[in-house]
């Protein structure tokens, strides 16, 4: 059973690093080595993680040492221009609605 699943995994990576030209075998070998260096990962594994985390080389070291992975949430971006007006928009209308309640509160009284 555990040889069929070795023998899968080998297929994987052999397809996945015939599909690289030799420029890249070079950059992925380096990159493998540099892995192993820092891990106690063997290439088998090395190579596998690199397939889970897109090349990204800094979130398996973070999860070999279990370190969370940060995740970057996107944002909106704004001109200068764009959050000055919005900021004036923001103020005026909490200024507005305060005036509102204001008017509310005195002909209730």
């Amino acid at each position: 059973m555990n040889k069929d699943i070795i023998k899968e995994e080998n297929k994987e990576i052999n397809v996945y690093s015939k599909s690289l030209n030799s420029s890249e075998k070079e950059k992925q070998n380096e990159v493998v080595k540099l892995i192993m260096r820092h891990t106690n990962y063997d290439k088998k594994i090395a190579l596998s993680k690199l397939e889970q985390h897109n090349n990204n080389i800094e979130n398996i070291i973070r999860e070999y040492m279990k370190i969370p992975i940060k995740t970057v949430e996107p944002r909106e971006l704004r001109t200068t221009n764009q959050t000055i007006y919005n900021e004036f928009r923001t103020f005026l209308d909490d200024a507005s609605k305060n005036y509102r309640e204001n008017q509310k509160d005195t002909l209730n009284k």
